[in-house]
């Protein structure tokens, strides 16, 4: 399940990277558009949530 968890949270971070961060700063690649920039946000945010509430279901399945 950790491996899981870490590899969300990682997935988040190269979305948020490439999506979110390129807006503002473009490179090579061209221009990023509204429509990546929002849903690089999105799926950064669901990524994280899924994250977090694994890692929460874990630390309670441990205490128990």
């Amino acid at each position: 399940m950790g491996i899981i968890i870490n590899f969300l949270g990682d997935a988040a971070k190269i979305v948020f990277g490439s999506a979110v961060v390129g807006f503002f700063v473009p490179g090579l690649s061209g221009k990023i558009t509204w429509a990546v920039l929002l849903g690089g946000i999105g799926v950064t945010a669901g990524f994280l949530i899924s994250a977090v509430s694994l890692s929460k279901r874990l630390k309670q399945s441990k205490t128990l």
